[in-house]
């Protein structure tokens, strides 16, 4: 698979996705370097289903809401919904975060993502599983080092233009990297 133009290894970033007859369609914002579940409970077992989950604002339905049927069983916190033409899941609120959204990363487009590492889930016992999601869940939501270096540079280059070098200003570049570091050197007005 090729990485989409203008993005920085594992850096997040929208990725559109949708139903087979796209009449859903969305988009998640997740690096292009895909963390995944592969669960054997049930449903997911039998559908195929390989789990990207997502806190709610990094989901935005953008077509398709009146197209969608909904499906709960157990406890019914979990909301599967299909499409009622296609008949795919292509992402549903789930049990372990009602609050946000778990895509079907097989329904998302190639072009924006760069790899998928795939981990098994025992859903078949999920009241023992449940810890390991909520560990995946918050590493995914933890900025990435290059999210923080990006960050960096962008604060670097508001930086130079000021007359004073300040040593906050020359951590900040060790700590990102040393092209930045010299950046900060050629442009900073130290005496």
């Amino acid at each position: 698979m090729e990485r989409a133009a203008g993005t920085l290894t594992g850096a997040p970033l929208w990725h559109a996705g949708g139903c087979h007859c796209g009449r859903v369609r969305y988009e998640v914002f997740a690096p292009p370097d895909l963390e995944l579940l592969d669960c054997n409970c049930s449903l997911c077992a039998r559908s195929g289903y390989l789990h990207l989950i997502v806190a709610k604002d990094r989901f935005r339905l953008l077509s398709g809401a009146d197209v969608l049927v909904e499906y709960s069983f157990g406890t019914h916190t979990a909301k599967h919904r299909f499409c009622r033409h296609c008949g795919v899941k292509s992402f549903y609120v789930p049990r372990s975060h009602p609050d946000g959204y778990s895509v079907n990363a097989r329904c998302l487009d190639r072009a924006t993502i760069t790899s998928m590492k795939t981990r098994p889930f025992d859903g078949r016992d999920w009241e023992q599983a449940r810890p390991a999601l909520r560990l995946l869940a918050a590493r995914q939501e933890q900025p990435r080092l290059d999210d923080r270096i990006r960050i960096e540079r962008k604060t670097v280059d508001a930086l130079i233009d000021e007359p004073a070098c300040e040593v906050r200003m020359i951590r900040r570049a060790l700590a990102a990297d040393t092209d930045v570091f010299a950046r900060i050197l050629a442009g900073a007005n130290c005496h």
